[in-house]
């Protein structure tokens, strides 16, 4: 789907999933356009609640503004995932959405346009729709689950044992992803997060992909207040 960026009015057409826009002043208005298309849903989530809301038409396109601020600690900065950007969810069938976040992030003084994709599998569970990949996102699994009204959803199936420091979601939109580091003896996955500040290894925006192998130098406890446990620190992809 053709992306159209407007950075200060100027128009460009981001190539790639990850798109380098350069240091850009304060006060800078940046619009993502999308074309509105019948076989996709476009929406936003609100930081504060979490909850969904539908993007209109605006004459064939959908719109996501954002301006460059200076934050109250000096740094310059758009506004925070989830207020950074906007989700498109188009349906594959067989249970399975697209779903991609089209966002605006800052990563060392520099800011990029991203495109955060995932395949996104709903199960049939005791005849009601779930899935794994999305935990703690219940107002889009809510939203998109109209895409696969009526499917035939397949059947979940028991996870075997993953290997070690594998990828299971990344996202550059929100510069964390979480890695499976093994399972409990209730053959949950044991899930660790990683930072984009912890990739080592890499040029520019890092970024890692689902399914990636990675190791890492150590690891730091986060204490019971969060949804991850662990963090990894100092991660290097492996395969």
């Amino acid at each position: 789907m053709h992306t159209t960026l407007l950075v200060g009015g100027i128009s460009m057409t981001p190539m790639g999933n990850i798109y380098p826009l350069g240091k850009l002043a304060i006060g800078t208005k940046i619009q993502i356009q999308m074309p509105v298309t019948e076989t996709m849903l476009c929406f936003t989530q609100e930081p504060r609640t979490n909850a969904v809301q539908p993007k209109a038409d605006n004459k064939g396109l959908w719109l996501k503004n954002l301006t460059v601020v200076k934050l109250d600690d000096g740094t310059v900065a758009v506004q925070g995932w989830p207020g950074n950007g906007m989700y498109t969810a188009k349906h594959l069938g067989e249970g399975k959405v697209e779903l991609t976040f089209h966002a605006i992030v800052r990563f060392h003084a520099e800011f990029y346009y991203v495109e955060d994709s995932q395949i996104v599998v709903f199960h049939d569970l005791l005849g009601s729709p779930y899935t794994t990949q999305m935990r703690g996102l219940r107002p889009i699994v809510d939203y998109i689950i109209s895409l696969i009204a009526g499917d035939t959803l397949p059947k979940a199936t028991p996870i075997t044992d993953p290997e070690v420091g594998t990828v299971l979601w990344y996202s550059a939109a929100r510069n964390i992803g979480a890695v499976v580091t093994g399972t409990d003896q209730h053959d949950e996955l044991v899930l660790a997060r990683v930072h984009v500040t912890q990739i080592l290894g890499q040029e520019g925006l890092p970024v890692l992909h689902a399914g990636d192998t990675v190791s890492w130098q150590d690891t730091k406890d986060l204490g019971e207040g969060t949804a991850f446990k662990t963090e990894l620190l100092g991660v290097t992809k492996v395969s």
